[in-house]
This record gives structure tokens, C-alpha cells and sequence, in this order.
């Protein structure tokens, strides 16, 4: 999950480059939701490319250079690498 600070501008951003809007929530809550620069604002939104998701959440700062405010979620399916080894590769 990325925190930023306008959901909604960083959603669109990344539709620019393939992502689709799978979920999102605030005034356009909805599944499958078109983003247009004119929409209601959003506080959450998730997003996916190919087998990849990323999900926005509002609030974050904005980029001072130094560090990024996120967090990193990830789902496991059966016959996947089991989470004691992706713990210590990820450690």
C-alpha cells in the first residue's frame, strides 16, 4: 500500500501507464470505477497490471526526496514459496 498524498492523481497516473482501476472508495466508491481528472475525490484505490497489484491509500506526504511512506502486502497462493522462506529472503 502506497500512502500518497491525492489518490485520485496518483490513480490516474498510473492508468496512464496500464494499470486498471479494480477498486476504489471516497466519492466514486465502486469496482471497476473510469477516473477522469473531473470525478469526485478518492481515498483509497486499488489498481492492477497483469498479475500485479498496488493499492493507494490518502494521506501520505508528499516525496521529500529522502523517504517514501508505504507499506508491502503480499499474498501468497497454494504451491506458492511457503512464508517461513519469503520471511528469510525478505528479512
Amino acid at each position: 500500500m502506497i500512502n500518497v498524498p491525492d489518490v485520485k492523481r496518483t490513480a490516474l497516473w498510473y492508468q496512464g501507464i496500464g494499470f486498471t482501476v479494480i477498486g476504489c472508495h471516497g466519492e466514486a466508491e465502486g469496482f471497476g470505477a473510469a477516473l477522469d481528472d473531473d470525478g469526485p475525490a478518492l481515498d483509497w484505490a486499488c489498481l492492477r497490471h497483469g498479475d500485479s497489484e498496488i493499492m493507494l491509500n490518502a494521506g501520505g506526504r508528499p516525496d521529500d526526496g529522502q523517504r517514501r511512506d508505504m507499506c508491502l502486502y503480499v499474498n501468497l497462493q497454494p504451491g506458492d514459496v511457503d512464508v517461513d522462506t519469503l520471511y528469510g529472503e525478505l528479512n
